[in-house]
């Protein structure tokens, strides 16, 4: 399935794409859904083109072509996102093609970058692949 939309969650509008969600609470007159928190997850399979804005973690295991935007991102081993991503918190064992804006970032072991990383604090594994600039910086937060 590919999805071409431009994707919010949290509280910001999702009515676009016609998203529900069992465990929102939706107010019926606007259309908007108020997020509790938990993690919309991209699943293996997935592949979604358009940018995605969340208040709450996203957790990718598919594909994603388009900018994410998140207070925590987790990247996990056999993802691949290409569009640039601002997190407060980063986890990548996948594949990222694209700018990396993060206030902590840890790239794993199964890591491969492909773009430029500002961040303020960083933990890269062993086994980590870049190809771009890695440059600490103050980051106002996502």
């Amino acid at each position: 399935m590919i999805l071409n939309y431009d994707i919010t969650f949290g509280v910001e509008r999702v009515a676009q794409i016609g998203l529900k969600s069992l465990d929102n609470d939706e107010d019926i007159e606007t259309g908007i859904v108020v997020s509790k928190g938990k993690p919309s997850i991209i699943r293996q399979g997935l592949k979604i083109s358009g940018n995605i804005r969340s208040k709450s973690k996203v957790e990718v295991e598919g594909f994603i072509k388009g900018s994410i935007t998140a207070p925590e991102v987790v990247s996990s081993h056999g993802s691949r996102i290409a569009g640039p991503i601002r997190a407060d918190n980063l986890f990548v064992a996948g594949h990222v093609v694209g700018k990396i804006y993060a206030k902590q970032a840890r790239f794993g072991d199964t890591s491969r970058v492909e773009g430029d990383v500002s961040y303020d604090k960083v933990v890269v594994d062993g086994g980590t692949t870049f190809d771009g600039k890695v440059s600490f910086k103050r980051l106002k937060k996502a």
